[in-house]
This record gives C-alpha cells, sequence and structure tokens, in this order.
C-alpha cells in the first residue's frame, strides 16, 4: 500500500505571481493509490492553511469512483485548500511554498510542494509642504524662515529600507525621530511599510 500525491498551486485572480494581499492561492490536491491494494482512511493534511478537504460528491470523493470510501489503486481522489497572501510574504520576496502529505491506514505516505512567486514592487511618494515660521503668506524680509514638511509614503507592496530624503536646496535636511527611529516606523523596524508615513523636516533662510 503506497500513496502518491500531486499538489499544484494557481492565483484565484489568474495571475502568475502573488503581488497583493488580495490575493488568495488556491491548491488543488490529487492522491493515488500506487500499491496494489486499495487503502483505507485517506487524508490530506497541510500545516500551511486552515481550510483542507476533500471534494465531494454525495458524501464521498468525486474520485471514489464506486464510492466504497477506500482509494482503489485506478483511483484518483481531489482535495483543496487555499491560502491569503500576507504583507510579510510579500516583504519576504521569497516564493510562497508549502507542502501537503497524503496518508493513509497501512500505507507509506507521500507528500509534494508547491509554490506561487512573488512579484515586489518597491515606489516611494513624497509630499513636501512649505509655511513660514512667522505665519505669514509670503515672504517679505531677510528675517523669514521658510520650514519645510516632507511626507514619504511606500505606495508599492513591499517594505522599503534605507529610505531618505535629500533636498540639494537644504543642508538640514532630517528625520523626525521618535528615540532612534523615523517617528513613522510604527512598528520600529527601519523599513517603510507600506501602511506607514514617514515624516522629514528642512528649512531655509530668505
Amino acid at each position: 500500500k503506497t500513496l502518491h500525491i500531486e499538489k499544484s498551486a494557481t492565483l484565484a485572480d489568474g495571475g502568475e505571481k502573488a503581488d497583493s494581499t488580495d490575493d488568495l492561492i488556491n491548491y488543488r490536491m490529487e492522491v493515488t493509490n500506487t500499491g496494489n491494494a486499495a487503502v483505507a482512511g485517506v487524508t490530506v493534511t497541510d500545516d500551511f492553511t486552515l481550510n483542507e478537504s476533500p471534494m465531494l460528491v454525495d458524501g464521498y470523493n468525486v474520485g471514489d469512483v464506486d464510492e466504497d470510501g477506500l482509494l482503489d489503486v485506478d483511483e484518483a481522489w481531489s482535495y483543496t485548500a487555499s491560502h491569503q497572501v500576507t504583507q510579510e510574504e510579500l516583504d519576504s520576496g521569497a516564493p510562497i511554498v508549502n507542502t501537503a502529505v497524503a496518508s493513509g491506514m497501512g500505507a507509506a505516505s507521500d507528500d509534494d510542494d508547491a509554490a506561487i512567486e512573488v512579484l515586489q514592487v518597491k515606489a516611494l511618494h513624497i509630499e513636501k509642504s512649505a509655511t513660514l515660521a512667522d505665519g505669514g503668506e509670503k515672504a517679505d524680509s531677510t528675517d523669514d524662515l521658510i520650514n519645510y514638511r516632507m511626507e514619504v509614503t511606500n505606495t508599492g507592496n513591499s517594505a522599503i529600507a534605507g529610505v531618505l530624503v535629500s533636498d540639494a536646496f537644504t543642508s538640514n535636511e532630517a528625520p523626525v525621530l521618535a528615540g532612534i527611529y523615523n517617528i513613522g516606523d510604527l512598528d520600529e523596524d527601519s523599513l517603510l511599510d507600506v501602511d506607514e508615513m514617514w515624516l522629514y523636516t528642512a528649512s531655509h533662510q530668505v
């Protein structure tokens, strides 16, 4: 009694690579009996998912042709599972890989994995504003100091390291810090995450 499992992965939206936390990966597992005797109690487990289940027809696996609850040597039983792509997986950029295991009573188990590639998109957006330190609307004196505020956000899909703001017009551009981290670095990991806004300041004497 020997089992064989084949696992495949596809994105629900038909794409080739995961690029959003809206992406859902659908898995399909086909289990066959490569031995010479029927196998009872066939199950598929997958620690990566929570919803693996057999594809049923009238209470029997769709591949259980004779509906006897046994995986015969000429049958292929089907199972499904799914996984919602996480922000951590997009930030990592590594292929999303998981493994399913087929087992049955008295049978040698088998496992197979499936992978979905990740497409990282890293893009920055900056918004700059200027105000006069004295509250005026127009500069009218060399005593006027212009204060600049820059807000930097990540408009891509994965965290960005080494973020900085440069401004050739000023010499004192600097991040707004809380401790040693940008005040917008909510998880203090020194990465500009997609849900964060980092702040910077600079000034110019008229």
